[in-house]
């Protein structure tokens, strides 16, 4: 079963190298939801709820052009899964005859940018809201959740899990390799070498 959720907030750190915390709440019901997020995908949020466009279109300008071009609407964000603090989620897509596909493995945090761009709804299977949602997001839930106890994590699960200097998590073991080498090539750009090092020996392991 699926739970429709609302932003509730945005917790920003108390400085630019700490993570900020996207709050979502039930609709119907009083669970609250906590993502972390990084500052840069904060104000990416903040500036979506604010309706502010850029001068130039960035990803999910164009993004949304490309679905409003399309004889597809954008349906709903579905938060699936949540594994060793790591949320994953997916897109629902539809024509106009009903036949439906799903874009999965979306960063939450990129999801619900198109969520607020073209006014969909932010759904939940019930599952990650029992493991995760909690009535009262007090500091032990925090310290338990929004910034896990790595001690309590398996070796290969940490290996598989990468992060980049944004903040942003993914499992490798879930690109391929296009992906793999693409996030190279950005991470070279952004000059993120200790990323693009990762990223280059998960792509020799494959």
């Amino acid at each position: 079963m699926m739970i429709r959720l609302v932003i509730k907030e945005i917790i920003d750190g108390d400085n630019s190298d700490e993570a900020a915390v996207l709050i979502l709440k039930e609709l119907r019901g009083n669970k609250e939801l906590p993502i972390t997020l990084s500052m840069q995908a904060a104000e990416n949020i903040k500036l979506a709820l604010n309706k502010n466009r850029n001068l130039r279109p960035d990803i999910y300008d164009s993004f949304i052009d490309f679905i409003n071009k399309s004889s597809y609407k954008l349906e709903y964000v579905c938060i699936n899964k949540y594994e060793y603090g790591v949320f994953y989620s997916y897109l629902s897509f539809a024509d106009e005859l009903g036949n439906r596909f799903y874009v999965d493995q979306i960063r939450p945090s990129d999801a619900i940018i198109l969520v607020i761009k073209k006014d969909v709804s932010i759904l939940c299977e019930n599952s990650v809201l029992d493991e995760v949602a909690c009535d009262d997001l007090n500091q032990d839930f925090f310290s338990r959740f929004v910034y896990p106890d790595f001690n309590n994590i398996p070796q290969s699960t940490i290996d598989d899990i990468i992060v980049d200097d944004k903040g942003n998590a993914e499992k490798l073991s879930l690109l391929s390799l296009e992906e793999i080498n693409l996030r190279i090539e950005i991470a070279v750009k952004n000059e993120d070498y200790q990323y693009a090092a990762k990223l280059r020996d998960a792509r020799n392991k494959k």
